[in-house]
Formats: structure tokens, C-alpha cells, sequence
């Protein structure tokens, strides 16, 4: 009971972090008060398909270097650079202005840099675990060039010294662990939420509201409430957003970007004719 606990905790502050980094990316950290717990995890649903996807690329690229077990490590740190070099051009994309590798990436319903993300992160604390776990495992001393290896005839000044060595890169690994942990869903927080302010019109629901001419875009809901967005009409670079309830919505179209472009068109014409 007390592990599930910690669980739930530890998911609880994971999507926590990843909430915040997207609600405050988008400029509204206020909205977290409307959110529950539980909705913390139900609203990070593409997070955590994300999370599941990785771990089973990595769980298959793994098995597939045990094939070569003679070559096994080197396998994968060669995958790791690989997967590095490949998330860096992913990370690129997002502000690359010329969208010169946006055709590559850039994919509106699902997320393939979150999962490119998890997918390194996974490599590198794995990497991290094992290397420290060599490290302790064959700790040494080097006299004059020639390695000795720790045993029981090893002087106890010289077995302190390699314990601090040991403690001192577990510490690091830990450190490096947790950053790795907390960055993530910060990150992908950021990330999500440019990806939503650039491809609102095409990837989000358009949204009538009840005595409103304008045209709003959906982007969640919680509870009897709905969050909406709009670009400021003063100023391009600013959104707008509107929380309201469900009753004072007239109408949700389809995300599909022929039928965003037609309902706009449709909406500014009668609005046109009146």
C-alpha cells in the first residue's frame, strides 16, 4: 500500500511539472486551481502514451543488441548518439522558421518529439546506471600506469579512497538522474504548449460561443468548464483566452483544417451579409 502510494505521489508531481511548464508557457499558470488531481493524470493522456511508447522502443532495441552480445554495449551507445543527434534535429524543427525539417517532424495529432525525448532519456539513465554500477564494480587504482584491482589485501587508505570515488559518482548519477526526471515533463510541457499556440487552427476544435462573433479554439476541458484561445486582434503575437461554461457554447465544429477553413469562411460571409 505504501509503495502504491509513493506511486501515485511521484506520478501525481511528475504530470504536475508538466501542467505547470504548459500552462505557464501559454501564460495562464491560473488555470491549475480549476484542475484536480486526477485530472492532472487524465489531461496528460498524450504524455503518458508517450512514456509508454518509448519504453517499448527501448525495450526492443535492447533485445535486439543481445542478438550481438559481444558488441551489445557498444551497440547501444552507438544507438544513444544516434537517437541524441536525432532529437537535437527534432528539438530544431520546433523554431526552425524556414521549416526545413518540419516536414520530418511535425506532426499535429501525436507527438513524435516527446517520444524521441523519452527514448533518450530512457538510453541515458540506463546508461548512467550501468556505467555506475562498473565503476563500483571494478573500482581500481592506478600505480604507475598498472591498475590494480580492489580486494582484501588492498590498504584500507587506498580502499577509502576508492569508496569516495564510488560515492562521489553516485551522487552525480543521482543528481544527473533526477534532473533528467524533472526536465522531461518540464520540457515536454514547454514544448506542447508552442506546439498548440502554432497549430491551433488545424489541430484544435473551433468553438461558437452564444452571443459572440468571434471564433474561439477549444482547448480542454475540465469539469463544466471549457478553455478556450484566440489571437489578440490588436496585437498577432498575444493570445486570448476565455474560460466558460459548457451552456454558453452554440457550437463545436470539426479540427480538421478543410473544415475549420470552410466554417470560417462560411461564419465571416453571414456575418458579412447581415
Amino acid at each position: 500500500m505504501e509503495f502504491l502510494t509513493l506511486i501515485f505521489f511521484f506520478t501525481l508531481g511528475y504530470f504536475g511539472i508538466y501542467r505547470y511548464s504548459f500552462y505557464n508557457t501559454l501564460g495562464i499558470p491560473w488555470y491549475l486551481s480549476y484542475i484536480t488531481p486526477s485530472q492532472f493524470i487524465t489531461s496528460s493522456l498524450e504524455c503518458i502514451i508517450s512514456l509508454f511508447m518509448a519504453s517499448m522502443i527501448c525495450y526492443l532495441i535492447y533485445r535486439l543488441t543481445q542478438l550481438f552480445e559481444k558488441y551489445q554495449e557498444k551497440a547501444l551507445r552507438i544507438i544513444t548518439a544516434l537517437f541524441l543527434i536525432i532529437f537535437a534535429l527534432n528539438l530544431f524543427s520546433i523554431y526552425d522558421k524556414s521549416k526545413f525539417l518540419s516536414f520530418l517532424f511535425d506532426n499535429k495529432d501525436f507527438s513524435t518529439l516527446s517520444i524521441f525525448h523519452y527514448v533518450v532519456s530512457i538510453f541515458l539513465i540506463r546508461q548512467l546506471v550501468v556505467d555506475r554500477n562498473k565503476f563500483i564494480k571494478n573500482s581500481s587504482i592506478s600505480i604507475e600506469h598498472i591498475k590494480i584491482p580492489e580486494n582484501l589485501l588492498t590498504p584500507n587508505h587506498i580502499v577509502e579512497k576508492i569508496n569516495n570515488k564510488a560515492k562521489a559518482y553516485s551522487l552525480f548519477t543521482i543528481f544527473l538522474m533526477s534532473f533528467i526526471i524533472i526536465y522531461t515533463p518540464y520540457f515536454l510541457g514547454k514544448k506542447d504548449a508552442y506546439r498548440l499556440l502554432i497549430n491551433k487552427e488545424s489541430s484544435s476544435n473551433l468553438v461558437k460561443i452564444k452571443l459572440d462573433k468571434d471564433l474561439w479554439y477549444l482547448i480542454e476541458a475540465t469539469g463544466d468548464k471549457v478553455l478556450l484561445v484566440k489571437k489578440n486582434k490588436n496585437d498577432k503575437l498575444k493570445n486570448d483566452f476565455k474560460l466558460i461554461e459548457y451552456k454558453e457554447i452554440e457550437k463545436i465544429v470539426a479540427k480538421q483544417k478543410e473544415d475549420s477553413d470552410r466554417v470560417i469562411f462560411d461564419y465571416i460571409s453571414e456575418n458579412l451579409n447581415r
